[in-house]
């Protein structure tokens, strides 16, 4: 009866032996079935961390550059810019120079024409005594005749040369008039060209800063986009 009882409970031990040996295989190799998906899951995650941080290298580089190139393009509008505002001050000061030069030439004008005035009514009274020694001379007959008809002609050309001194003035100083006249012009026709290309240039400088904002908050956006993604892959894993 005991021996009985005994087999019994050997036959049972082997029994429970081997499905606990069995259970111990199953375990082990469900174990080793998760950790090997677990470091292909690692390996995934550690090529993608790559992949990304080159990416990510890459977006930097390229904003760095951009940046760079940004910097360089608004240093150089900037120089064209000052240097155009020199020369516009440059311009401004030489037309106020023209303008006073013009200003003081007119008044020399308006002098001349009183003098002109003064010159003709002269004239006037130099051909009325020319007038009256040619009768004279008529009168007192050929006694007086030969010194009488020396000073007409003495009278004759002090009118000549007065005119002709008076006529070499005159177009000098319309000559000197014009051609302040037209260096005015032309200095105030470059001005406000010079100002237009101004303008413009600032309009540009504007539109290079506002594109490289643009282009760079595109970038950073990409950036952290990849950051994003790289944090997450990091959680996953």
């Amino acid at each position: 009866m005991n021996q009985k009882l005994i087999n019994e409970c050997d036959a049972a031990k082997q029994i429970l032996t081997k499905k606990l040996q069995e259970a111990q295989n199953l375990f082990d190799s469900q174990q080793q079935a998760s950790l090997d998906q677990l470091n292909q899951i690692t390996l995934k995650n550690q090529e993608a961390e790559k992949e990304l941080a080159a990416k990510l290298s890459q977006q930097e580089q390229m904003l760095r550059d951009a940046q760079e190139a940004l910097s360089a393009a608004l240093e150089r509008h900037k120089a064209q810019l000052t240097d155009k505002e020199q020369t516009i001050s440059s311009l401004q000061t030489h037309t106020r120079q023209t303008q006073a030069e013009f200003n003081q030439m007119s008044s020399k004008y308006q002098a001349l024409e009183q003098l002109d005035g003064q010159k003709q009514a002269q004239l006037e009274q130099l051909q009325l005594v020319q007038e009256s020694l040619k009768q004279l001379v008529s009168a007192q007959g050929a006694q007086s005749n030969g010194a009488g008809l020396d000073l007409v002609q003495r009278t004759s050309q002090l009118i000549s040369e007065h005119k002709h001194q008076l006529q070499a003035v005159q177009a000098e100083m319309k000559s000197e008039s014009e051609r302040l006249n037209a260096a005015l012009v032309a200095s105030e026709s470059q001005r406000t060209a010079l100002q237009r290309e101004c303008a413009a240039l600032r309009e540009e400088l504007q539109g290079v800063l506002a594109q490289g904002n643009a282009r760079l908050f595109g970038k950073n956006s990409r950036a952290c986009l990849l950051n994003s993604k790289n944090t997450k892959i990091r959680f996953n894993s």
